[in-house]
């Protein structure tokens, strides 16, 4: 056995995801945990395995960044993810050879690391995608490009080279052969939908049919994914969580919490990822205390891109109607409810 990847952390403090150990080990054998435990290693050593004593420092399981969008296909994303324990990333809309190239990275970089080579640690966290949203004529995320790409040359000529390569669903029965090869062809791991109606946004955009979504949750389910959705109105939300979806891929801005909202949340036995940070990129608020973190000494150690992005600012004009405090309380429902 190859024992490169076998060691022992020891006198560290352990949250295991459901409970906190004091003062415990960690066993790694071959690179998979083997054992986690309060005290000390119970087995005998006899001086086979490197032991890692780390008191005072604490161990939590890999994180999981549950919505991101791998920007030009750049594995820097990848990296950055893992130098802040985030183990798993997922990728919730993007191109064809985007994904096939950060697909195809990390299937290099992991079969070099189970060859053995020992110059080849950790560098990547683990790359789960969507594929290509199920999208709609002139819908979201079109509007992210304008608002991106308004101070860029030829940002039209560049909106049309990347909306050209979308598939646009016209009709119901469109859903099951995109779905399919989504997830047969392309290897998607679940299935994003957009419902942006935008009514949080201060825009009217054109509101996808529900049969459409409907359509595309049981196509999903069909081929053995799930089904996630987008939308930043309680409206949007709502027509999501009727049409099937498994998901949700950001909390409303709109309105503070509502009966019907949590219910049928749990009735669906869905999730919701509320990606907080985005809710206040979108109404442009909070943004003193995110950059606190963003200045920490620790992060601008293991920041790869140390200068903050600019606040995308679509809800802005909306305040307070739309809001980060409706975010944030809407968040906390879901919490208190049991919703995860």
């Amino acid at each position: 056995m190859d024992t490169s990847n076998s060691f022992l952390l020891q006198g560290v403090k352990i949250f295991t995801g459901t409970e906190t150990i004091d003062r415990g080990f960690v066993h790694v054998s071959n690179g998979t945990i083997a054992q986690v435990g309060s005290g000390d290693f119970p087995a005998i050593l006899n001086g086979t395995l490197r032991v890692i004593p780390r008191p005072g420092d604490t161990v939590i399981p890999g994180l999981i960044d549950a919505h991101i969008h791998a920007p030009s296909g750049n594995t820097i994303c990848l990296e950055q993810s893992l130098s802040f324990g985030v183990t798993t990333v997922c990728d919730m809309q993007n191109d064809f050879e985007i994904n096939a190239n950060l697909k195809k990275a990390c299937s290099v970089f992991k079969h070099n690391l189970l060859a053995g080579d020992p110059a080849n640690k950790s560098v990547y966290a683990d790359f789960k995608f969507a594929g290509s949203g199920a999208l709609v004529e002139g819908g979201w995320p079109l509007q992210v490009l304008q608002k991106e790409l308004s101070n860029t040359p030829c940002s039209d000529h560049l909106i049309e080279g990347i909306v050209s390569k979308w598939t646009i669903l016209r009709k119901p029965e469109e859903a099951d052969p995109f779905i399919k090869q989504q997830v047969e062809e392309i290897g998607a791991s679940y299935i994003k939908m957009f419902h942006e109606v935008g009514d949080s946004l201060g825009m009217d955009l054109p509101r996808p049919s529900l049969d459409i979504q409907k359509a595309v949750v049981a196509a999903a389910h069909k081929y053995g994914v799930i089904a996630t959705g987008h939308a930043l109105s309680y409206a949007g939300s709502m027509d999501l969580l009727r049409s099937g979806a498994d998901g949700l891929t950001h909390i409303f801005l709109d309105q503070p919490p509502s009966e019907d909202y949590v219910q049928l949340m749990l009735d669906n036995k869905a999730h919701c990822n509320p990606t907080l940070g985005l809710a206040a990129s979108q109404t442009d608020e909070g943004l003193d205390f995110q950059n606190s973190f963003l200045q920490d000494p620790f992060a601008q150690r293991l920041l790869i891109q140390k200068t903050p992005g600019q606040p995308l600012g679509l809800a802005a004009s909306q305040k307070p109607r739309a809001s980060i405090h409706n975010a944030y309380a809407n968040t906390r429902t879901l919490y208190k409810a049991g919703v995860p």
